[in-house]
């Protein structure tokens, strides 16, 4: 199985809002480069992450599948001061990579369009890090990780491709910041 992680494009503002011109830019972008025949793709529910599917999903034809599992968390739960929501919501989470981890030996390759710190958080269950170590990851607006189960020196295991890859965006459309 090959999952890639793409964070949604920029956006003016935190909460559930819409792109601004250069997220739905930075998508296109993306969208033109990401020429790989995906199993399936799933987006959250939350708009910014459904509009940046829905760009990608132009050029790649496929079922968008919405899913509230893969909601934005706020970087306070990484470290142990999440609200109850967010416990219910990693809950859910943890499902969802268990679905991922269960099916690692398929051919499958998975398009996830989701948040900087929901993609963290599934790359950190998947690599068995801790949360509190996922912080330290970087995942600037949208840019793509990729990770893959396979075998090397007999030793079966997900393995990163890339991380945080904004190769497909000019320099001043990397690293934005919401105002």
């Amino acid at each position: 199985m090959k999952v890639f992680l793409v964070r949604h494009g920029a956006t003016d503002a935190k909460g559930d809002v819409s792109l601004n011109e250069m997220g739905r830019k930075q998508a296109e972008l993306l969208a033109k480069t990401l020429k790989v025949d995906f199993s399936r793709v799933y987006c959250s529910d939350l708009l910014r992450s459904k509009e940046t599917a829905e760009i990608l999903n132009k050029e790649l034809g496929k079922e968008l599948i919405v899913d509230d599992s893969l909601r934005e968390f706020d970087e306070h739960f990484l470290v142990g001061e999440g609200t109850e929501t967010e416990k219910k919501q990693f809950e859910k989470l943890e499902k969802f990579v268990a679905m991922l981890h269960n099916k690692r030996e398929s051919d499958e390759r998975i398009l996830i369009v989701g948040h900087g710190v929901l993609n963290k958080i599934i790359i950190a269950k998947l690599f068995g890090l801790t949360l509190e170590q996922a912080l330290f990851l970087k995942i600037y607006y949208c840019s793509k990780s990729v990770v893959k189960w396979g075998s090397k020196l007999n030793k079966p295991a997900w393995r990163i491709e890339s991380l945080n890859c904004c190769d497909h965006l000019p320099k001043d459309m990397i690293g934005c910041i919401p105002k």
